[in-house]
């Protein structure tokens, strides 16, 4: 391209050929301006070149944030499926508890299984990555964008924030009453004495109660956030396909 502009440039100051002594001072200005255009013209395509290389740099990093983002969900989406196995399991434990289906385990056994607090991971690594990075606002699909923002920002989140506040009020609530009112020797089992002893404290009545509804909702809400997690890993995949 540039020596398309050169060849022009060169027969205009050829073809110049002026009969008055001014003449050849209009030959070189020609001479000169058409350098100028050639150096600025230079420019551009190399500036051209560069915007379109850093385009194609922050497109292939994307994309392999975005794959990473998809190997992460499938990692949270077992560990979410793993902790909804566990806690129905400890519901079922809270219910044989209260109708005395528990006798002839050991006690301490059945007290961890209905005074566990919900586990939690990080699940934002990738995310966090993309949002400090600013790389979110380089995906153009608008559909992709508000999934995966409203999927860590809001329903991740609101799972995070219940299992903090669940393993503080265990914490603060189960664990100090168990230390003081529950004997938690090994050869204590759950015999029907010993439940209905700890079933006619309300205070023990009030935790079963409180953990079974925390449960119920956790087991909800994982439901919930495993299938958005499944339908973030579809439009991820279908973006990446285009």
């Amino acid at each position: 391209m540039i020596k398309f502009f050169r060849r022009i440039r060169q027969k205009l100051a050829t073809e110049n050929k002026p009969a008055l002594p001014e003449g050849r001072f209009s030959k070189y200005l020609l001479y000169a301006i058409g350098e100028i255009l050639l150096v600025i013209i230079g420019i551009l395509i190399a500036l051209q070149i560069h915007n379109w290389n850093d385009k194609r740099i922050e497109r292939k990093e994307l994309n392999t944030s975005l794959y990473s983002m998809i190997e992460e969900l499938n990692q949270n989406i077992q560990f979410l499926e793993v902790e909804k196995e566990d806690k129905l399991k400890r519901l079922v434990t809270i219910d044989n508890f209260k109708v005395g289906a528990g006798s002839g385990q050991e006690l301490r056994h059945i007290i961890f299984s209905v005074s566990d607090e919900i586990k939690s991971k990080e699940f934002t690594t990738i995310y966090l990555s993309l949002k400090e990075e600013k790389k979110i606002r380089l995906i153009q699909s608008k559909v992709l964008r508000n999934k995966i923002t409203t999927f860590y920002e809001y329903e991740l989140a609101s799972l995070r924030d219940a299992n903090t506040w669940h393993e503080k009020f265990v914490g603060e609530n189960i664990d100090p009453y168990i230390l003081e009112y529950i004997p938690l020797d090994e050869n204590i089992d759950a015999d029907s004495k010993v439940i209905n002893e700890l079933l006619n404290q309300l205070k023990f009545k009030n935790i079963l109660s409180t953990q079974e509804m925390i449960y119920e909702g956790y087991v909800s809400n994982n439901e919930k956030v495993t299938q958005l997690a499944h339908d973030l890993k579809s439009t991820i995949s279908s973006h990446l396909d285009k």
